[in-house]
């Protein structure tokens, strides 16, 4: 994969920076992306709207930050808060493949996931209690996800269409 590490000192500023990283060459054509740091909205924003190639996206390392940014999907206006992903944060981005997580997320809300229909595997991070209610609808290479040990609940349709998925191992946590 054509990949790029961004590293993020100041919110909001992805663009500059992979416009900076990527010289002459059309972000459209970047495959994996890696970011570290401070991760809002616009961030997103332009992601969704402009790496139209990509396949992979690592935030391991990202921190998820609040702004006042509106960040707009098909359906919802939404606003970030820290450390969560967003109602619908990923919804129908298709291409995607792999999404890895920040580290340091403690809610997921729901149907972050839904249409990412290339999404192969997944690992919820540790700070998850809850999956929301259509977290991965129509997910459907989805055929692995590693849940935090400490996962509670499991809300409903959290798997609905998710056609490739032939075994689940819930944690004995899940209530």
């Amino acid at each position: 994969w054509f990949s790029k590490t961004i590293v993020l000192e100041t919110a909001g500023t992805l663009e500059a920076k992979l416009t900076e990283a990527m010289g002459d060459t059309d972000v459209a054509t970047l495959e994996k992306l890696v970011v570290s740091g401070p991760f809002t909205a616009a961030d997103m924003t332009y992601v969704r709207n402009n790496l139209t190639g990509l396949v992979a996206i690592d935030l391991y390392n990202a921190r998820i930050k609040a702004s006042d940014e509106e960040y707009c999907t098909t359906w919802n206006t939404v606003y970030f808060e820290d450390d969560v992903i967003c109602y619908e944060m990923f919804y129908g981005m298709s291409a995607l493949v792999e999404i890895i997580l920040p580290s340091t997320i403690k809610s997921i809300e729901e149907s972050a996931f839904m249409g990412c229909n290339s999404l192969k595997a997944i690992t919820i991070p540790d700070g998850i209690k809850m999956l929301k209610n259509n977290l991965f609808f129509d997910c459907s290479s989805l055929s692995d996800v590693v849940f935090p040990a400490n996962l509670e609940e499991i809300n409903a349709s959290v798997f609905a269409n998710c056609t490739n998925l032939k075994e689940v191992r819930i944690p004995e946590t899940v209530k």
